[in-house]
């Protein structure tokens, strides 16, 4: 529909401007090592998001990625970033069988960017 679309446009805004802020450049998929021994606590925490993620725990997943965010930490934000991009990227069926929706997305990257800082008012 045209106001998923329309959500979707806002969603990857949000996530590119976001990355613009931080890291002054696009935002890019999260890079884990190759070797799981060489994971940090950081990748360790957003390998377990992603866990839930796969299980189809949406919920369960933004609560633990929230729940490990360190404001301040970009590798966390990058991750969190990352997190919104794979969630925007599920269909409308995958989305709500898991309860979630675009709106949820959108709303989560706002509380992202308010603990990292980000002030979205318009100028």
């Amino acid at each position: 529909t045209m106001e998923q679309d329309y959500l979707l446009r806002q969603i990857q805004m949000l996530i590119q401007g976001i990355a613009r802020i931080f890291f002054r450049r696009e935002a890019r998929s999260y890079a884990f090592p190759e070797a799981r021994q060489d994971y940090t606590l950081a990748d360790q925490w957003y390998d377990a998001c992603l866990e839930r993620l796969r299980a189809g725990d949406i919920n369960g997943a933004e609560n633990r990625l929230f729940a490990g965010l360190i404001p301040g930490d970009s590798r966390r934000l990058q991750a969190a970033l990352d997190f919104y991009d794979r969630l925007s990227a599920l269909g409308d069926e995958e989305l709500g069988s898991a309860g979630f929706s675009r709106q949820e997305i959108l709303r989560g990257l706002e509380d992202l960017a308010a603990l990292y800082g980000v002030d979205l008012a318009e100028k």
